[in-house]
């Protein structure tokens, strides 16, 4: 995010386009505050970024953990890449032994 102003805010893409954001009464806003991997659990709805290797193993740069359980909300999201071409997906189970 590069600038507030009021109920604006400014965020830049990767690609360096700035976007203008409105915030309204219904926006739901969160921060999110660094945890150890014991705060993470089985069940949980995350967002994987990171690089993936040749055997389909993501080298985690972060993981965003909603706190909200996947199983209720139907959905799972992940990121990744490689050279290979591959996904995050494949990574998160192992991310909690499985």
């Amino acid at each position: 995010m590069t600038e507030v102003d009021g109920n604006t805010i400014y965020v830049q893409e990767a690609g360096g386009n700035t976007v203008k954001v409105k915030l309204t009464s219904a926006t739901k806003l969160t921060k999110s505050e660094p945890v150890s991997r014991k705060k993470i659990f089985p069940g949980d709805e995350v967002v994987v970024s990171g690089t993936t290797g040749s055997k389909g193993t993501v080298d985690a740069t972060s993981v965003s953990d909603s706190g909200s359980s996947a199983a209720s909300s139907g959905a799972l999201a992940s990121s990744g890449s490689s050279a290979a071409g591959g996904s995050a997906s494949s990574a998160i189970s192992s991310l909690f032994g499985g």
